[in-house]
């Protein structure tokens, strides 16, 4: 299941590369979803993927990357600037797994420009415990503009209390993997393994980045052959 699916990049590749069949995807951008439903096979549903069912305001952005509902900054580095608000239908994940047979879905994927947190604090435990893997992509660094970190590590706490194993790969929380470790019957020593591989803090990035390249250079083959041995 794809939230977010702006022109189906993700999808493919996870179809390319894996196999798997797309379920759903969700997109609130009507042109965007008009242009989806298109392809063969995908099923489409043009709507917001939110907390609460209803009718919302939702802001398109320049680009259309960054189109969410919530308010979008007057000015951005990334284009995120609004072009335009239409009214869309607002379904919550639960809903959306109602159309669906019952049973396990492989992967979920969540980019929907900050409203990913809602998702994740307000769906029912057993919603979330229907998918083998969760990969967000959270939005509360400076440079989107929705602010929301506090929010983001209560979502990171309470999917860990539901039984996932949490991997960061970005230390801005921009490539965050939730795998369920109930479902997926993973061993112990396969979670420690998870959880010693976090996204390094900012701190150690920005002092990373800090290095001479050829000191990184050196340290990136130290580690290659470590790694290789």
């Amino acid at each position: 299941m794809d939230l977010g699916a702006n022109r189906g990049a993700f999808t493919r590749a996870v179809e390319q590369k894996y196999g798997l069949r797309s379920l759903l995807l969700v997109e609130a951008n009507p042109s965007l979803a008009r242009e989806l439903s298109q392809v063969a096979n995908w099923n489409v549903e043009n709507c917001a993927a939110a907390s609460r069912e209803g009718s919302l305001a939702f802001n398109i952005a320049a680009n259309d990357e960054g189109s969410s509902i919530l308010d979008l900054p007057e000015q951005s580095q990334l284009g995120c600037s609004s072009v335009g608000t239409v009214s869309i239908r607002a379904k919550t994940l639960e809903s959306l797994l109602g159309s669906l047979a019952p049973g396990t879905i492989d992967l979920l994927k969540v980019d929907i420009e900050g409203a990913e947190v809602e998702i994740l604090l307000e769906s029912p435990p057993h919603v979330l415990q229907r998918f083998g893997q969760i990969t967000v992509e959270f939005h509360c660094d400076p440079m989107f503009g929705f602010g929301g970190r506090a929010q983001v590590t209560r979502a990171l706490a309470r999917m860990r209390s539901l039984g996932f194993e949490c991997l960061c790969f970005d230390a801005r929380l921009m490539d965050v993997l939730f795998v369920n470790h109930r479902q997926l019957e993973l061993s112990g020593l396969d979670r420690l393994r998870m959880r010693l591989r976090p996204a390094p803090p900012p701190a150690i990035t920005k002092l990373w980045y800090a290095l001479p390249e050829p000191v990184r250079g050196a340290a990136r083959t130290l580690l290659s052959r470590v790694r290789g041995g």
